[in-house]
């Protein structure tokens, strides 16, 4: 069966595998992003744990998406405070003495603080009681990080799944990849009428959606026309992390159906991506998923890499 919804996300960021301080966002949700979501929503749904739903959708199953309207990125600043995380983080007394004055440390030993000093939100305490002009600093410097989010922009995205259950389960996710992210589920429809063919070496297909040209380490495709590249993931990727397994597999660089564009506001120009569907030729066999969306009303084929399902 496939599930297939329409979303109308605000924004979301999903963080690229290559990415670190700076987390770069993915332009479309990949495979292992929207399993997540249709895992959450099922297990929701049968309540039952995360992980069972997981395998249970992960199992001879695909996951993709499409672009229906302009991409825009922009970059976010996010400000995160761990106060409530901190009781798990000693500290000794040779660390208060590099962090506070002499002053304030004499001022600890003689009102009997510094003896209860154990983890660095008691220190935060017992600055704040000999009223140091520290407190402020070290709370800032300890308690918060930054870090620069890339989000993407968008009003209309497609997304769907050949699932390997029957039942007809309500997607319920409020949200894909980052937590600060935002999605709405708009339309949803269930298709019980589709095709899953082979595709042999050479043959080629047109897409709407994303293609795998690598998959683990295997080269799988060929993609000409407007596309931009990108490193994704597959629907087993998560499944992979969550069981914490030495060799991650299912992962690739993928060809999205966008194109970059220059687009004029106002005054401003700015950078854009667009729709783009474009041609795939298989280097190795293949799965095409055909069938005609409901949500749609047109036609989509998928190309499944080797290995993906």
């Amino acid at each position: 069966m496939i599930v297939e919804a329409i979303l109308s996300p605000t924004f979301f960021s999903i963080r690229s595998p290559e990415s670190f301080q700076v987390a770069e966002t993915l332009l479309l949700p990949p495979p292992s992003t929207i399993a997540g979501a249709f895992a959450f929503s099922y297990a929701v749904w049968k309540n039952e744990n995360f992980i069972e739903s997981l395998k249970k959708l992960t199992k001879n199953a695909w996951y993709f998406s499409i672009p229906l309207s302009p991409i825009v990125l922009s970059s976010v600043i996010l400000s995160r405070s761990r106060l409530m995380q901190v009781e798990k983080r000693k500290i000794e007394k040779e660390d208060v003495m590099k962090i506070v004055s002499k002053s304030d440390y004499r001022k600890l030993e003689s009102q009997g603080l510094l003896d209860k000093i154990r983890y660095r939100y008691q220190l935060l305490d017992a600055l704040w009681k000999i009223k140091s002009p520290t407190y402020w600093k070290y709370y800032l410097d300890t308690f918060f990080d930054a870090m620069v989010r890339r989000y993407v922009f968008t009003t209309s995205l497609y997304i769907a799944g050949l699932v390997n259950v029957d039942e007809r389960f309500t997607l319920s996710f409020s949200r894909m990849g980052d937590t600060e992210s935002m999605i709405n589920v708009r339309e949803i429809a269930f298709i019980e009428d589709y095709d899953l063919e082979t595709l042999k070496q050479g043959e080629e297909c047109r897409t709407e959606s994303y293609a795998f040209t690598t998959y683990g380490n295997t080269k799988v495709a060929t993609a000409s026309g407007d596309y931009t590249l990108q490193q994704m993931t597959g629907p087993m990727f998560l499944l992979e992390r969550m069981e914490r397994k030495r060799k991650i597999s299912h992962i690739g660089s993928c060809a999205l159906p966008l194109k970059r564009v220059i687009k004029s506001i106002g005054s401003k120009e700015i950078s854009a991506y667009e729709p783009s569907p474009f041609s795939v030729e298989v280097l190795v066999e293949s799965k095409l998923l055909s069938y005609r969306s409901k949500l749609l009303n047109s036609d989509i084929n998928v190309i499944i890499p080797k290995g993906g399902m």
